[in-house]
């Protein structure tokens, strides 16, 4: 078994202060004891990354012990900072109509947010989430840029999501204890204004001289050696003394030593290290909640009231989401896109596909139009079924010229066409002869009916193709990770 030398570091910057009268144990020279890192060597068991830190390592009192070496890595994400998803049981959807605002609040009873309790170092602090999502489902009779398609719009603040919280736990406008929420440990917060720890903490240990690390940021974390009063942090081959309860940046990366339980025997030590780029950062209402350069997502709204208990913390987006043109950053949502939510959530749109029967309507010199169906026998009246009729805006008429009625169903459809050209689905009418919607591209309505070139219609009601939908079409919103 090898012999390992440990380290117990003592508080603050000491270490210069032993001078020449430590004892040093072993000299320093240049080995590859790791296949990973080429470091020094100083005592046994402990190893630096160059001749002066190995000598401020030797210069501390040492105990030697009997271990093997383990080396414990946890890799973080080293590409993006993406949220991590909240985990839910089900995903949530509902029917939205098209072309009309939305407001819809979508709670726990949904099952796609949470509620319970966030701990306060023992207190249980009642929580909700819920989100408010506003915005419209559009089609191209709101956007003529969206011609046959439909897209969920979503303007600045029309989504918001809340983290409502009761029984806190106040000491002034601080907190006796930090709240842990799924977006950090709230330490302090106010009207307009919240500190969040936002370093992840971790339990290291030297493991009998053996090197404890961490991956943060793809920076190596290692804990050299842990003393009473301060531990000896290694970041990418800069080591320095953190004290406890102190906050030190080493090698770009903060480094708290939140707590340690340092035994007199070295290896059932360990220390509570928080780790994180920042580990601690105070908001204030409108602040993006990350740095990132494509945060999309800000503070509406932080307060809390000391004597009720109770704090309220509101995130929404602070992009629009209107338009389909290329050159957009922050699309309308089509079918088959997604809306990332602040907790790593996806907001989508889908929609029903219908068949479409076409309805083409010419202009004609005996009566006033022709109106011919793409399918068999699409024209019906009662148990009377045509390809073609003609119109006088009166009445319908056959080939033959017999009148056969007023209106028309369009096939199995939920449509039908009067003889003075208004198509209705029981619900909504439009009157061919007078659109308020003139485009050289197709235009879809808000039940999906769609109308081929009106412009030209309009300009000379010479000829115009209808796309009528077998049924009507339906939007649905999904939140699903």
């Amino acid at each position: 078994m090898k012999k390992e030398t440990v380290i117990k570091v003592l508080k603050g910057t000491a270490i210069a202060g032993f001078g020449a009268s430590m004892l040093f144990i072993g000299g320093c020279t240049q080995t590859n004891p790791n296949p990973i890192d080429t470091r020094a060597t100083c005592s046994p068991g402990i190893y630096a990354d160059t001749v002066a830190e190995c000598n401020a390592l030797n210069a501390l009192k040492t105990t030697a012990v009997e271990s093997t070496p383990v080396e414990i890595t946890y890799q973080n994400n080293c590409t993006s900072a993406e949220s991590v998803p909240v985990v839910i049981s089900d995903s949530w959807s509902d029917d939205a109509d098209i072309n009309s605002a939305l407001d819809i609040d979508i709670t726990a009873v949904d099952k796609v947010v949470k509620e319970g309790k966030y701990d306060q170092n023992g207190n249980d602090v009642d929580f909700e989430q819920m989100y408010n999502i506003k915005g419209m489902i559009k089609t191209s009779s709101e956007d003529k840029d969206f011609e046959d398609n439909i897209y969920l719009t979503v303007n600045r603040g029309d989504i918001v999501k809340s983290y409502i919280m009761d029984d806190i736990k106040f000491d002034g406008t601080s907190l006796e204890d930090p709240i842990e929420t799924d977006f950090g440990a709230i330490t302090s917060i106010e009207d307009g204004k919240m500190t969040i720890s936002t370093g992840e903490k971790y339990v290291m240990t030297s493991l009998s001289g053996a090197i404890s690390s961490q991956e943060t940021g793809c920076k190596k974390v290692i804990v050299k050696n842990i003393g009473q009063n301060a531990v000896a942090v290694n970041v990418d081959g800069i080591t320095e003394t953190v004290s406890l309860g102190a906050t030190e940046t080493v090698n770009g990366v903060d480094i708290t030593v939140d707590a340690i339980i340092f035994r007199t025997t070295i290896e059932t030590s360990s220390a509570d290290l928080i780790i994180g780029t920042s580990n601690s950062r105070t908001y204030v209402t409108g602040d993006k909640i990350s740095d990132s350069d494509t945060e999309t997502w800000k503070f509406k709204t932080i307060s809390a009231d000391e004597v009720a208990g109770t704090a309220t913390i509101e995130i929404t987006n602070t992009e629009k989401y209107m338009s389909n043109d290329a050159d957009e950053d922050y699309k309308a949502i089509g079918v088959g896109d997604s809306l990332v939510l602040p907790d790593g959530l996806k907001l989508s749109l889908e929609l029903s596909t219908p068949d479409y029967i076409d309805l083409t309507v010419d202009a004609d010199t005996t009566y006033n139009y022709e109106i011919s169906s793409s399918i068999d026998k699409g024209l019906i009246s009662g148990l009377n079924e045509w390809n073609d009729v003609y119109t006088n805006s009166t009445h319908f008429f056959d080939n033959e010229d017999v009148v056969i009625g007023t209106n028309l169903d369009i096939g199995r459809s939920d449509w039908a066409l009067s003889s003075d050209m208004k198509l209705s689905d029981g619900t909504t009418t439009y009157d061919l002869m007078n659109l308020s919607y003139s485009s050289e591209d197709i235009i879809m309505m808000k039940s999906g009916l769609m109308v081929d070139d009106s412009e030209s219609w309009n300009a000379d009601k010479d000829s115009i193709v209808i796309s009528v939908p077998v049924k009507s079409v339906k939007a649905k919103l999904v939140i699903k990770q």
